[in-house]
Order: C-alpha cells, then sequence, then structure tokens
C-alpha cells in the first residue's frame, strides 16, 4: 500500500512539474526505466513511445536506445516509431544502439543491406578499443552477420570475434580470432587502426614468445616506402593522416610486448616517442607521457642513476605532469633511503619549472633534510644558491633561513585549490608546509565560479534525480559527464551525494575541482570529503580517542563511504577489514566489555554500525602499539609488524644520515618518504592529508 500511495504520488508530481510547467514529455523516460526494471514491459514500452516526443534530444535519443533494446528482446515497434527512432537516436546517450538502427526493420520494408552500412558498422565496433561493447553493439553484430552475411570476409569476422573477446578481457580467445585476421587479411589491422591496440593488448597479456614484437616490427617495417606488395596494401588500407598513428602504435606495443617479457625496451619506447611526437597537437599528449614513463620505469628499474638521466633527457617534453607522480615517488624513496641528498638538490633543480607539484615535494624534503642537519657544508653551499633566499625577521643562521626559503616554497607550489594537483602527494605537502609555518590550509573560492547554462544534457541527468530513477543514472553521467560545465557537474555531484552514491559524487567533483585555473568553493570540499554516517563515526572515534577528522579520512581512503565494499583480496564494509582481523577485533572488544557483535558465530562485517565500531577499535589499538598516529595508519594498511620493522630499520638509516648511531630513528616524516610498499607509503599520506581538510572543514 505504501509503495502504491508512492508511485502515485510520483506520477502527480510528475504531471504537474512536466504537463503544467514545461509541457515536456520526457519525465516518461524515466518512469519507462522504473517500469522495465518492475518487470511491467508493456508499460515501459508505452512510456519510452511516449517520451519520444519529449522536446530533450538526450532523452529523445536515450529513449530511442532503450527501444531498441527491448525490440532486440522481442518486443514489436510499430512503423511509427520506428520512423521517429530513426530521426532521432543520434548523440552520446544513445551509444552503440546508433549503429543498430539501419538494421531495424520498418513494416514492409527491408533494412540494413548496403555496403555503406556494412561500413559504418565495422568502423564503429572495430575502431572502438577502451570502449565495451554492449548490448547494442551485440545486437548490431548479429543483425549485421544475419543480413550481410555474404559481403562479410573471414577476416572481418574474426576481427569483429576478437573485439568482442578483448571487451570481455579474453584475450587468449581475442589473439586466436585475430591470428585469422593476420593471416588472411592483415590490413584490416591498417583500414581500424584501433585494433592495433586490442591486438597490442592481446599479445601482451598472452604467452605468445616474442611473436607480437617480431610481426609488429614487421609490420612497422613494411610500411616504409619501397618495401614491397604487402606494404603497399597496409599503406593504401591506412585512413587519411593516421599513418603517423598506426606507425607509433605498432612500435609502441612492439615495446610493451618486450617489457612484458623482460626484453630491453627503452630503444623501442624511444622510437615510439619519436613518432608520437609527430602527432597532431590535440592528440599527441597522452601518447608522449605514455612513452617517457615507459623509459622512466624502466631505467629506474636498472638504477636511480639512469632514471635521473633520461629524466633530465626528456622532462621538457613531459605534457601531463601528475602523470609521473608514481615514478618520480620511487625514485625519490630510493634516494631518501640512501640519503643521497645532493641528487635531491638537483631533481630540485630539474623539476622547478615544469611541476608545482613535484617542486613543492623537493623542497619540503630539502627543508627538513637541513632542519635535521643531514646535509653536508657543501650540499648547505648548494641548497642556498639555487632559489633566492627570503628574509626573516630575526636573525638566523643560513640553516634557519634555507629551512624557511624551502618551506614556502614547498607552500606556494603545493595550493592544490589552483594549480589542479589534486593527488595525495601534493596535498600532503601543502599540509605538512602550511602546519610549519602557521599559514591557511587553503583558500577557497566564494562560490562555484562558473557559468551556469541550460543544456539538453544537464536537464536530462538531473531528471534521473528529480524523477527517482537516480539507479540508472550512473551509466549516462559517464556518457555526458564530459560535456558539462564546473557548475553542472557540482549540482550532480550534489544529487548523487544526496542519493548515497558518494564515491560517485566525489568522483564528479574530482572532474572539475583538479582542473588548472579552478578555485574550489567550500560547497566543492564538502561534497568532495562528505561525512556521512556522521553520527556513528564521530561516536566510535570519540569512544576509542581517535580525532573525528583521521577516522572520516581512513574510512573515505578504505571504502567511499560505500557499505558493502569488497576489495579484491576480501577486506569488507566501511573500514575495510580482513575477515581475521575484523573477528579478532571484535572478540576482544568484547572481552574489554563492548558488545558481542558475533550471531550464530558469524560476523556481519557490512553492518555499518559493527562496521564503523570494530574499525575505530582497532585503528585505537594501532594508535597504543605504534605510539604515532602516521605510523598507526601506515599499520592499517601495511601491518603494524611489517610498519613496525621498517620503522627499527630506520635507526640506521639515521645512524647514516646524523654520521654516527645515536639509537635515534628517522622522524616519522622523513620515514614516510622511504616506506618500501608505495601502496602504504601513499596510504599514509593521502588519510594524514584528507584529514586535514575535514579538521579544516568541520572541526
Amino acid at each position: 500500500m505504501i509503495k502504491l500511495y508512492r508511485r502515485t504520488g510520483f506520477c502527480i508530481l510528475l504531471f504537474f512539474c512536466f504537463s503544467c510547467a514545461t509541457q515536456d514529455l520526457g519525465y516518461y523516460f524515466y518512469d519507462g526505466l522504473n517500469k522495465k526494471q518492475e518487470g511491467a514491459n508493456e508499460e515501459a514500452l508505452a512510456a519510452y513511445e511516449r517520451s519520444l516526443e519529449s522536446s530533450n534530444s538526450s532523452i529523445k535519443s536515450a529513449s530511442c536506445a532503450e527501444l531498441l533494446d527491448m525490440h532486440s528482446n522481442g518486443a514489436e515497434l510499430t512503423a511509427q516509431t520506428i520512423n521517429k527512432i530513426k530521426k532521432n537516436i543520434h548523440g552520446k546517450a544513445a551509444g552503440f544502439w546508433q549503429l543498430a538502427v539501419d538494421f531495424i526493420d520498418t513494416p514492409g520494408t527491408t533494412a540494413g543491406t548496403s555496403a555503406s552500412i556494412k561500413e559504418k558498422v565495422l568502423d564503429g565496433i572495430l575502431n572502438s578499443a577502451n570502449k565495451p561493447l554492449d548490448a547494442g553493439a551485440l545486437y548490431t553484430v548479429r543483425e549485421l552477420r544475419r543480413k550481410m552475411a555474404d559481403s562479410l570476409t573471414s577476416g572481418e569476422n574474426a576481427a569483429i570475434n576478437g573485439r568482442a573477446a578483448v571487451s570481455r578481457l579474453s584475450y587468449n580467445e581475442a589473439l586466436t580470432a585475430f591470428r585469422i585476421t593476420i593471416e588472411s587479411s592483415p590490413e584490416i589491422f591498417f583500414k581500424y587502426p584501433d585494433l592495433i591496440v586490442d591486438l597490442g593488448r592481446s599479445f601482451q597479456y598472452t604467452s605468445t614468445e616474442r611473436e607480437g614484437i617480431d610481426l609488429f616490427l614487421d609490420w612497422e617495417k613494411q610500411l616504409g616506402y619501397g618495401s614491397g606488395e604487402l606494404g603497399e596494401t597496409l599503406r593504401k588500407a591506412i585512413p587519411y593522416g593516421k599513418e603517423n598513428l598506426v606507425r607509433y602504435r605498432l612500435i609502441f606495443y612492439a615495446a610493451r610486448i618486450a617489457r612484458q617479457r623482460g626484453e630491453a625496451d627503452i630503444e623501442l619506447f624511444e622510437q615510439a616517442l619519436l613518432w608520437a611526437l609527430s602527432l597532431p597537437n590535440e592528440t599527441k599528449g597522452e601518447q608522449i607521457d605514455a612513452c617517457i614513463w615507459y623509459i622512466l620505469r624502466s631505467a629506474l628499474n636498472d638504477s636511480p642513476d639512469k632514471a635521473m638521466q633520461y629524466l633530465q633527457k626528456y622532462i621538457a617534453q613531459w605534457k601531463n605532469y601528475s602523470y609521473f607522480f608514481d615514478i618520480m615517488d620511487n625514485l625519490t624513496r630510493q634516494l631518501v633511503t640512501n640519503m643521497r641528498w645532493t641528487d635531491i638538490l638537483n631533481m630540485f633543480v630539474m623539476v622547478q619549472n615544469y611541476s608545482d607539484g613535484l617542486t613543492a615535494k623537493y623542497a619540503w624534503i630539502i627543508s627538513r633534510a637541513a632542519e635535521e642537519g643531514f646535509f653536508s657544508p657543501q650540499e648547505i653551499i648548494q641548497a642556498a644558491e639555487i632559489v633566492p633566499l627570503i628574509s626573516i625577521s630575526q636573525a638566523g643562521s643560513l640553516i634557519d633561513i634555507l629551512v624557511k626559503t624551502y618551506k614556502q616554497i614547498a607552500y606556494d607550489k603545493s595550493d592544490v585549490t589552483t594549480d589542479g594537483s589534486t593527488g595525495a602527494n601534493v596535498l600532503y605537502y601543502r599540509v605538512v608546509s602550511a602546519q610549519a609555518l602557521g599559514k591557511p590550509l587553503l583558500s577557497m573560492a566564494a562560490s562555484n565560479n562558473s557559468q551556469e547554462t541550460e543544456t539538453d544534457k544537464f536537464n536530462f541527468l538531473n531528471g534521473f534525480f528529480e524523477f527517482e530513477a537516480e539507479q540508472f543514472a550512473l551509466r549516462y553521467i559517464r556518457m555526458l559527464e564530459s560535456d558539462l560545465a564546473p557548475i553542472q557537474l557540482q549540482q550532480l555531484a550534489a544529487a548523487l551525494n544526496k542519493a548515497g552514491q558518494y564515491q560517485q559524487s566525489m568522483r564528479l567533483v574530482s572532474l572539475y575541482a583538479s582542473k588548472r585555473g579552478y578555485r574550489a568553493c567550500r560547497q566543492d570540499l564538502e561534497l568532495w570529503y562528505p561525512r556521512p554516517y556522521k553520527d556513528l563515526i564521530e561516536r566510535y572515534a570519540n569512544e576509542n580517542g581517535i580525532e573525528p577528522a583521521i577516522f572520516f579520512a581512513l574510512i573515505r581512503a578504505e571504502s567511499n563511504f560505500e557499505a558493502k565494499a569488497v576489495s579484491r583480496v576480501g577486506a569488507a564494509g566501511l573500514t575495510q577489514l580482513m575477515p581475521a582481523t575484523a573477528e579478532e577485533t571484535a572478540a576482544r572488544l568484547h572481552r574489554q566489555g563492548g558488545p558481542d557483535y558475533f550471531i550464530d558465530e558469524k560476523l556481519d562485517v557490512f553492518d555499518p554500525e559493527i562496521n564503523i565500531h570494530i574499525g575505530a577499535f582497532y585503528l585505537s589499538f594501532l594508535n597504543e602499539r605504534m605510539t604515532d598516529p602516521i605510523l598507526a595508519l601506515l599499520s592499517y594498511n601495511g601491518g603494524h609488524n611489517r610498519v613496525r620493522r621498517w620503522y627499527d630499520a630506520s635507526e640506521q638509516m639515521a645512524a647514516n644520515a646524523y654520521g654516527q648511531n645515536t639509537g635515534r630513528k628517522l622522524p616519522v616524516d622523513i620515514f614516510l618518504e622511504t616506506v618500501e610498499f608505495s601502496e602504504t607509503r601513499n596510504y599514509g599520506k593521502s588519510v594524514w592529508a584528507t584529514a586535514a581538510i575535514y579538521r579544516m572543514l568541520y572541526y
């Protein structure tokens, strides 16, 4: 009865909101989604047909796709509806169903038999790397084979099978299919260049010896003029203006396969980089960065010195500096672990004109190494010479001035509200430098600083939340989000937050708030750092002597506030405890006077209150064992026995740094730079920095 009243009220709301206010029929689309989920297919079909009369082009396009999906599963469409679909199915909201429409028969006619339709479908299916083939694509392929079987070659059929297998991540199956195309019609890979990506991945993720390397390098050689009949055939198949992209991909994937096999790969990536540099400016940035990233990674596997050599060679060609943070973080760990302070200074010089985030990182490390007395006299002089020193109000030594100067650089270069560098690495250095200097953490804009524009796409997406269809929104948001203004993304993020889809809400905020030049406002940050389960988290944090800001940050990092989250290794719930740890902690909690959360010897770790209480109790236990909150956070991720072993080993590092064994360990913030596991190292920085944001916003 309650559901009936709710649905009745919903229909009344729909009528008044749309029929009276806008005279638009788009709301039927959202009702159709709900009807279809309930199994009321006839009502859903009728609703989608009504929504074709909407004035919103995105609603009409999405309705067309839903109607075709139902038709592919047996629903009958009238000639009038089919004609409307053919007229209105366009744009991103329709997905692959745009290809299917040519195969839909209007009663009395036969569709989908021309060569141009075949070429359009093959281009849409085979040139779609990184896009999974959805129901629309599979229906299109089925109809293509049913109606145009005689016109499809064995190579084309095999290429379609390979593309579908890659979409399912079935690389052995894909390679079996692609080999048929390689044998019969290799030019297909050149006519549809995205297939080279699929073929490259298939070779990379299967055991094929050198087959992929030899094939790709031979094909690239064949593209050289004067190479014979095969080369001429391959060149002619390449779409106009795509030859350099094809040659880049052939060498790039040969290099990736070589890397996967443990063979020398740097020279191949350097060859691929030359082709990447020749691509059009609007498309080459990602390819350039990918080549340099692999070059640096392979060099770092050999030695830090080799990595710095290649960094010096290629840093000026970086396009997206955040792309390299993981490589630079691993290089930094090796340098700090071995107390190579001269190299840290050289790294600062190298990056300061290219990346604010990396400049902040090295400036902070330099300031702390100088402050702790780790620098030699020559390194002190070098540090003083490479930047203008600031004056300080009170008389101080050169070391005092150096420390203040580099901490100020770290602070200035890590302003995540202006430079777009939102990664945990950058935010962490803003937090620690702001605290050291006694400066504000962030400066926020008064409001979202973008112009609001009414668009069909935004109104279409917003309708999911206005008309109780939010569970279907995510697929369409991902299709259209790149076309929306920041203020529109903010409004959708707020709607997702209200609907309890916190992870997706935070992801949307990151899309616009991380762009260079955008200054986040308080509403942005409150969406980015939300407080679901506020009462439970604050209650159990306070009961266990944990700062609520740290506990919110931990849960955000662990599960993005998804109560049903399960990691690939089995950690579960909001605080992502492993089953054995959760059971052991719950038993200890009960022994110490807490509630007994076991029912029939089973623990419901997906219950938010149970999970939060156990997680808080466990973090409190780690705080007691490790004596420092950052060490406790590292232990939560990496295991307290392992972190204790690492931290104890830092005594020898400290002895090397201080020049004598004083029994002291490294300061925790410097030790953090040396943590062996990158996941644990970055986890500690991320949670510590995020806690500072929560503290600033709410506490």
